[in-house]
């Protein structure tokens, strides 16, 4: 299952009384854990409390060739130029649209399943306790849970969703070793648009994922290799 380490916070030796056998651990909500948002702060009752993301300094974006100053640029074929523009313009303005925001919000809840809940993990806990008896709290994000078992879908869905406002009616995608998940991701999607979809695949690859080959040919998709 696609568990994924949420965060873990220390923890002193707790008393034998409660039913866990972990005195008052940390209740969290998955969105009080995004993590990316925040950074460093102080202390509070054994936890990190995060400062806001709008008290970090502004970020340097790149110039309209993609350089941070001497870094930076892309390497890409020059047919690809003009759909990669299109792309980026197409972004940068619904990235800050408000009614694109909240129709990605709805599907993101009532389509994907989000948000996902965090597990406390108590026995992988209580395993790797250290013999003075302190350790971490261990929660788990359960990714699993989405639509289509897997953290996958949250930025397919976006993809598609901001194809479809372009008016694209094709979308390809790559599935290299292991992506399984991501190629039955972009069929699900593109079956709930009814948009048509080629998935690329080697053909090694689709020996060793076939079941989640005939996922993809079950959700509509061309598979190539």
């Amino acid at each position: 299952m696609p568990l994924s380490l949420s965060l873990t916070a220390p923890f002193r030796r707790t008393t034998a009384g409660s039913p866990s056998g972990f005195s008052n651990p940390p209740l969290l909500h998955s969105r009080s854990l995004q993590l990316s948002k925040f950074r460093s702060a102080k202390s509070v009752s054994g936890f990190r409390v995060f400062a806001k993301q709008n008290e970090f300094p502004a970020i340097r974006r790149p110039d309209s060739k993609g350089f941070f100053g001497k870094h930076g640029g892309s390497h890409c074929p020059d047919s690809m130029l003009p759909a990669l523009s299109e792309l980026e313009s197409a972004y940068e303005s619904l990235s800050s649209d408000p009614d694109f925001q909240k129709e990605l919000a709805g599907i993101l809840k009532d389509y994907v399943g989000r948000e996902m809940p965090l597990y406390f993990a108590g026995r992988l806990i209580k395993h790797y306790k250290r013999p003075n008896g302190e350790g971490s709290y261990i929660y788990l994000k359960r990714d699993d849970l989405n639509h289509t078992h897997a953290h996958k879908i949250n930025n397919v869905v976006a993809q598609a969703l901001l194809a479809n406002r372009l008016g694209k009616k094709r979308i390809i995608a790559e599935m290299g070793d292991g992506d399984g998940e991501h190629g039955v991701a972009t069929t699900t999607v593109c079956a709930q648009y009814g948009m048509q979809c080629v998935i690329y695949i080697a053909a090694q690859d689709m020996e060793r994922q076939a079941i989640d080959l005939r996922r993809m040919k079950s959700n509509g998709a061309e598979v190539l290799c």
